[in-house]
C-alpha cells in the first residue's frame, strides 16, 4: 500500500496505526548508519586491521575477549596519529585516503570512506594509545558515549593501540543477534588468515581469551607465508604462477594438475592487495581447472592480481570485500591463460574462453576463502 504525505490511506490492516513521516532523531539515525558498517566483532577487527595496514604497519596484533563482544584490541607499529589528527579521525567522513571522487580511480589503499572509527565509536567504548614519533611521546584518549572524555600525554611506542569495549551495549537490538564466543571468533580468524596471505611481509597474531590462536612472523615471501599458515604438505602440492599481459599481472600459487582438495575453501584472491569476493575470478579459476582435476577435487589458489585501479570499482559494499571489474571478460581470459601457461596447456581460442565465461559459475562453498559465515556456530 502506498501512502502519500497529504492523503489519507485508502486501506490498512486492521488495528495498525498509520505513522506520519518525520525526521529521525540524530541518536537514532547515527546508530542505524553505524550498524551498516559495524555488523559484528569481525567488522571492528577488519576496519582496524585495514587502517593499520594503510598506516604502514609491519606488525599487527589482535586480542579479543568473549569473541570480541566484551573487548577487541588491535595494536600496530604504523605511523600513528598526530595530536591534532585524533579528534578529526573520529569525525564522520574523515580520511587520509582520498580528497575528491576521482581519487577512487587511483585508489590503492584498503580504506577510503572515512566511516570506520566514528561508526565503531557510535556503538562501543574506545581507548586509544598512539604516537607518531620514535621518541616515546604519545597520547592516551578515552571515548565514552560517542565523545572524547580524556586526552593526556603518555609514553608509548610509535603506532596505535585501539581498544574497543562493550560492543553494542547501547544498541541491544544488534547485540542480541551476536553468536557464541566461538561463532564470533572463527570468522575473525578466517579474515586475519586472508589478511596474512595478502600481506606476507606483515607479522600477524591473534589471541582469544588470553590464548594464542596463531602468530605468524613477517615472511620473506608468499611461499613462506603459505607454509606458516597451512604447512609443508599443503605447499608441496602447489605450483608457482607468474603471468603478465598488458597492464595486468598475476603471481601466487595454484594446484598442480591431478591434485586439488575437497571443497573450495582454499581459494584466495587478492586484487591490488585487497582480499576480495569476485564471481568472475571464482568462475574462471574453477572452470579452467576442470580438465586438470578429477571431478571430486577442487583447485587451491593463493593469487595476487595487480590491475590499474581505474579498472575496478571497490565502492560496492561497506565491508569492501566485493569489487567490480570494468572488463570482466578480459579478466576471465587473463586468469584462464595464466593457469594454462603454468600447467603447460596450449592457449585456448578466445571464442572458447568467451563461451565458458558466458555460462553461469558452478561453484559451491566459501567464496575466495572469505566466507565468514560458513564456519560459524550459533
Amino acid at each position: 500500500m502506498i501512502i502519500f504525505p497529504d492523503c489519507r490511506p485508502v486501506s490498512r490492516p486492521m488495528g495498525v496505526a498509520v505513522a506520519r513521516i518525520q525526521v529521525l532523531a540524530e541518536s537514532v539515525f547515527r546508530k542505524i548508519a553505524a550498524g551498516e558498517v559495524v555488523e559484528r566483532p569481525l567488522s571492528v577487527v577488519k576496519e582496524l586491521v585495514e587502517n593499520a595496514i594503510d598506516a604502514g604497519a609491519g606488525e599487527i596484533a589482535v586480542a579479543m575477549l568473549s569473541g570480541g563482544k566484551e573487548m577487541i584490541r588491535v595494536e600496530d607499529n604504523g605511523c600513528g596519529f598526530g595530536a591534532a589528527e585524533i579528534e578529526i579521525a573520529f569525525q564522520s567522513h574523515s580520511t587520509s585516503k582520498l580528497v575528491e571522487l576521482e581519487d577512487l580511480d587511483r585508489l590503492l589503499t584498503l580504506g577510503f570512506r572515512g566511516e570506520a572509527l566514528p561508526s565503531i565509536l557510535e556503538v562501543a567504548d574506545i581507548d586509544l594509545d598512539t604516537a607518531d614519533n620514535n621518541e616515546g611521546r604519545g597520547w592516551h584518549c578515552r571515548f565514552r558515549g560517542g565523545r572524547m572524555l580524556e586526552k593526556k600525554q603518555v609514553s608509548c611506542r610509535r603506532g596505535s593501540a585501539v581498544t574497543v569495549q562493550q560492543l553494542f551495549a547501547n544498541f541491544p537490538v544488534r547485540r542480541k543477534f551476536m553468536k557464541s564466543d566461538q561463532g564470533e571468533m572463527r570468522p575473525v580468524a578466517a579474515f586475519l588468515e586472508n589478511a596474512a596471505l595478502a600481506r606476507p611481509t606483515i607479522a600477524f597474531s591473534l589471541q582469544h581469551n588470553g590464548r594464542t590462536v596463531f602468530s605468524y612472523p613477517a615472511a620473506a615471501n608468499l611461499s613462506e607465508r603459505i607454509y606458516q599458515v597451512f604447512g609443508k604438505e599443503f605447499l608441496d602440492d602447489l605450483r608457482p604462477v607468474d603471468f603478465t599481459s598488458g597492464h595486468f599481472s598475476l603471481n601466487g600459487f595454484i594446484s598442480a594438475a591431478q591434485t586439488g582438495v575437497s571443497g573450495k575453501g582454499r581459494q584466495f584472491f587478492m586484487v591490488n592487495g585487497r582480499p576480495v569476493k569476485e564471481k568472475t575470478l571464482l568462475a574462471a579459476f574453477n572452470n579452467t581447472y576442470q580438465p586438470y582435476l578429477e571431478k571430486t577435487r577442487s583447485p587451491v589458489g593463493v593469487l595476487h592480481f595487480n590491475v590499474p585501479p581505474s579498472q575496478i570499482d571497490v565502492n560496492i559494499h561497506p565491508m569492501k570485500l566485493e569489487i567490480r571489474f570494468l572488463d570482466s571478460q578480459r579478466v576471465y581470459q587473463f586468469l584462464q591463460q595464466a593457469i594454462d601457461a603454468t600447467l603447460g596447456r596450449p592457449p585456448r581460442p578466445q571464442a572458447v574462453a568467451f563461451n565458458e565465461f558466458s555460462q553461469p559459475a558452478t561453484v559451491n562453498g566459501p567464496v575466495s576463502g572469505i566466507d565468514t559465515t560458513a564456519a560459524e556456530a550459533p
